[in-house]
């Protein structure tokens, strides 16, 4: 190893136990520690071939094949994704006669077609039995079809899936939190792609796992098609799901068993990633199992390990010579917030104190929406920054609906000239929100003489791409194209949409009269409420988590508007306009040189910077919901991303529920 390994780490390296789970902190050289296990258990006379390395992302396989490079570990070790290991026994299985080849599918675009079948199915079926929704079953925007495809990541992730034919609909819903409409068009998919009777058409990515399972359960015989290896090694363990959790079962039978991870940084559930899975669930599949831990760290010092032991009520040291500077600071809550310029005075203070380069800094949130005042913060400071893992604030749909609501309203479209890239966004939230989808080729006369054989998803998306081009080029016809296109009940829209559309039209209406002599948060607020925003964003978006956390940035956007209570919606137009063009500006400069981060918790997992620094520490932010052990381990995952200083804000006179204290 390139530093002197621990008696914990040699202690796991010399192991033969058949199997092993690695308890490690962060920071700790798990992967480093993986590597040498490989290596060792080569040394002892089990070929390369037969040993594989599976991990849960790209990102993860380099460096787990990087750092078996650096430890010695002989060429010939299989180091794959599990995704790509089980779309390789798909492959396997098809040439075992034990499933027809699918056709695979790499892109959200692929898929689309299936989704809006399965919804205009469903929707149909709704119709004829007589049953009234305000569900939007439209699948026309990159947004709704992504966030549909996470929520059957998930599902497919935890074999609920496998579970469709037996559970009612309604069952499943309520035990998801998600709406039967969902489900059911999630239902219609399986069904639609003949995963119910085991003769699936086409694969995503996200199916192959969990295919798998449903076909050694219909025929167990065919797990014998699997490949036998003599050691097995998982590594980040604690993002693993059920599907992929049954497949690495199956591998152990042969083979010895060696993962690590930390339990404390299980926040991935979006890909169905569970706790259980790395407690109880591991016990109860490997009766046999021994557990060894790594509680060294060799990114943070004993501040920091001593704050994580605490909080997660777990051993947690640093290596000696380590030194992390943890401050404690406060803010005041509520409608004065000051929390974001008190991030921004600290940035501002540690590189006056010192020489410090701004690309040492992180932001870490909690969710994309608590970013807005923190980016106004950062653009009024002059401070280059990258959002990584989340678009800016200014060109997020639900703003930019907002802002095109604006331009509408004051027929101002001059800060959109030039701009194509946000002005076919904007066009597109725009659509997003009208649920607008063309029905006939009367809407562009250039597109009259369409290919019939085009599909009409095809056809819808043509059409898109003919107004795009029409209003990047002249902006001002935006106004026209709402009214006449976006706004116009046609003839596949359900009763509610086209009352929604009628709705739409009349409130933008409204802002017109108003924006001759009243205040933009004036107009913003009359939007919201007219308009019932909340219940737009959730027909918007099909997850109810990225519902909540647009309707959330609509209602810092409003405030931060409101910090501005003598301004027209022209000139609060054309400063959006200036701060956008000051991002882009030092971003097209710097690229990606001496900014700092501003990122999600999500999304710093598997990171570490110099200096972090984690704001909005109060009830309703962060911790945002009632699970207060979830709450824990994604501030455990934010606060060991920091190196040498870790800066937390906290709301004056309430010390954070999350921070337990020794």
């Amino acid at each position: 190893m390139s530093v002197t390994p621990t008696p914990e780490q040699i202690a796991i390296i010399e192991s033969t136990r058949p199997i092993t789970m690695i308890e490690a902190v962060a920071g700790a050289g798990k992967t480093t520690v993986l590597a040498c296990v490989l290596k060792r258990a080569c040394e002892k006379g089990i070929a390369s071939s037969q040993a594989i390395a599976l991990c849960f992302s790209q990102g993860a396989k380099e460096r787990l094949a990087q750092k078996c490079a650096e430890e010695g570990a002989p060429r010939g070790i299989v180091i794959q994704t599990v995704e790509e290991f089980a779309r390789q026994q798909v492959l396997n299985m098809a040439s075992a006669s034990y499933l027809d080849m699918p056709v695979f599918y790499d892109s959200s675009e692929q898929i689309r077609p299936h989704i809006v079948a399965a919804a205009e199915a469903v929707w149909q079926r709704y119709a004829d039995a007589g049953v009234r929704t305000d569900f939007d079953f439209s699948f026309d925007s990159n947004e709704r079809v992504e966030d549909l495809i996470r929520l059957l990541v998930r599902l497919k992730a935890g074999l609920v899936t496998l579970e469709f034919e037996a559970r009612d609909t309604d069952e499943i819903a309520g035990s998801l939190d998600e709406s039967p409409e969902i489900i059911a068009i999630c239902q219609e998919i399986e069904r639609q792609r003949g995963a119910d009777t085991g003769e699936c058409a086409w694969q995503s990515p996200f199916d192959h796992a969990t295919d798998l399972i449903a076909l050694f359960r219909r025929q167990p015989e065919a797990v014998e098609v699997l490949p036998r290896f003599r050691i097995c090694v998982v590594d980040e363990w604690h993002d693993v799901n059920a599907a992929e959790f049954a497949l690495v079962q199956l591998l152990a039978r042969h083979a010895r068993l060696v993962v690590v991870g930390d339990r404390d940084q299980i926040i991935n559930a979006e890909r169905g990633a569970d706790p259980a899975l790395s407690s109880n669930g591991f016990d109860f599949a490997f009766p046999g199992a021994i557990r060894q831990a790594i509680t060294r760290t060799f990114r943070f010092g004993s501040s920091v390990s001593t704050l994580a032991a605490t909080m997660m009520r777990r051993d947690c040291v640093s290596q000696p010579g380590l030194s992390t500077k943890v401050t404690h600071l406060s803010y005041q809550p509520g409608p004065e917030n000051d929390c974001a310029a008190g991030v921004i005075a600290t940035i501002t203070a540690a590189r006056e104190r010192k020489v410090v380069k701004l690309s040492d800094f992180a932001i870490v949130v909690r969710d994309a929406d608590q970013s807005i005042e923190i980016e106004n913060q950062l653009i009024d400071a002059g401070m280059p920054y990258r959002c990584s893992g989340f678009d800016s604030y200014l060109v997020r749909p639900e703003i930019l609906m907002l802002r095109g609501l604006l331009h509408i309203a004051t027929g101002s479209y001059a800060t959109l000239v030039g701009d194509k890239p946000t002005c076919e966004k904007l066009v597109r939230s725009l659509g997003l929100y009208a649920s607008a989808r063309f029905d006939s080729d009367v809407d562009f006369a250039s597109l009259l003489a369409f290919d019939e054989r085009l599909s009409p998803e095809l056809k819808n998306e043509r059409r898109w791409q003919e107004a795009l081009r029409m209003i990047t080029a002249e902006p001002a016809t935006l106004e026209s194209f709402f009214s006449g296109i976006l706004c116009r009940v046609s003839s596949v829209d359900s009763a509610s949409t086209g009352r929604w559309k009628i709705r739409f039209a009349g409130v933008v209406e409204t802002l017109r009269t108003m924006a001759r002599t009243d205040t933009v948060v004036q107009l913003l607020t009359t939007a919201a409420r007219q308009l019932d925003l909340v219940s737009a964003t959730s027909r918007v978006f099909v997850s109810r988590g990225r519902a909540d956390s647009a309707t959330r940035s609509i209602d810092a956007f409003i405030r931060f508007a409101g910090n501005r209570p003598d301004q027209s919606a022209f000139d609060f137009l054309a400063e959006l306009a200036t701060r956008q063009a000051s991002i882009s500006k030092k971003l097209n400069y710097l690229k990606g040189r001496a900014q700092l981060d501003l990122t999600t918790v999500q999304y710093a997992k598997g990171k570490e910077w110099p200096q972090v620094l984690i704001p909005y520490l109060e009830r309703g932010q962060f911790p945002r919901t009632a699970n207060l052990g979830e709450e824990r381990r994604l501030l455990y995952v934010a606060m060991t991303r920091a190196m040498t200083a870790l800066t937390l804000f906290e709301p004056a006179g309430q010390p954070s529920s999350l921070l337990v204290r020794a």
